[in-house]
């Protein structure tokens, strides 16, 4: 097992070889494919902040710019604009907080004001000084594998020849830039539903122990996965009600969890508490056999 097992975030370390954790989505926006602008109003983002926190995550992971698929981006002002006062309140609490942004200012920002973990969907590519940010604060960092922006990520080329290890050799070679760069919590996110089709989102879910052996062997990473909402698990049901698909959210991320991810990423936390009890019950059975 390698040494980065042990996940330091704010005042809390969790053993990752027992202890799974959940992370807890909260979008700050009007657009987001799932629950956007349901909490763009500071109060109600407070609120939900702490029922994610009350029925299971550990883990508070804030967005206040949409990467929906075609979404555009806004600028580092009304991005900060919209994060500065939820994040003002939850600083005051006791929850850990994980800012999801793709600008080093908007990261600086926030561990300035009490965050306590970065989640870049670009893994730098978008802005390079984030490393430099993320290093001179020493905190945990999620880098994903994408390609295009959230803009083009599902109108371009989405052939792979092989999926698997082709998000594999992109996230070695950006957890290696990032380590030259002095991070030394680095996790990685093979990046669901960020273009991928269907059938590479669901390679990527059940093959997910190929990104671990990687780990094991080079890397001393953790693994995010996140696939709750996305429209590829929608798409099986043929549904438009992205939360009724929360129960099969919860199935594939006990299955990654299984094949060997850390963190699983979903809006639903009571969806998926049990399932980390159960991880959390077999994991410890096996390092103890």
């Amino acid at each position: 097992m390698t040494s980065f097992r042990h996940l330091h975030i704010g005042s809390s370390t969790f053993n990752l070889s027992y202890t799974p954790l959940i992370m807890g989505v909260l979008n700050l926006t009007p657009d987001s494919f799932s629950d956007g602008g349901l909490y763009i109003n500071p109060e109600k983002a407070i609120i939900h902040a702490q029922e994610l926190s009350q029925t299971g995550a550990h883990i508070i992971d804030i967005g206040a710019e949409s990467t929906r698929p075609m979404s555009v981006g806004i600028s580092l002002d009304e991005e900060w604009r919209r994060l500065e006062p939820v994040l003002n309140a939850l600083s005051r609490t006791n929850l850990l907080i994980s800012i999801d942004t793709q600008k080093s200012e908007i990261a600086r920002r926030a561990l300035l004001h009490g965050a306590h973990m970065i989640n870049d969907i670009s893994a730098a590519q978008y802005d390079p000084l984030m490393f430099k940010v993320v290093a001179q604060a020493q905190v945990p960092y999620v880098l994903m594998h994408m390609r295009g922006t959230p803009s083009t990520m599902q109108q371009g080329n989405l052939h792979y020849t092989n999926v698997c290890a082709e998000v594999r050799d992109f996230l070695h070679q950006r957890v290696i830039l990032a380590r030259q760069q002095g991070i030394k919590q680095v996790l990685i996110d093979p990046g669901i539903g960020f273009g991928k089709c269907f059938e590479d989102n669901l390679k990527l879910t059940f093959l997910i122990h190929q990104l671990n052996t990687l780990i094991q062997k080079d890397l001393a990473c953790g693994i995010v996965y996140g696939c709750s909402r996305k429209t590829f698990i929608s798409s099986i049901f043929q549904t438009q009600d992205l939360k009724s698909c929360d129960d099969t959210s919860a199935l594939l991320s006990f299955s990654a969890l299984l094949l060997g991810a850390d963190i699983i990423r979903v809006h639903n936390p009571m969806a998926c508490k049990k399932i980390i009890q159960i991880i959390e019950q077999q994991r410890k059975h096996t390092n103890h056999v």
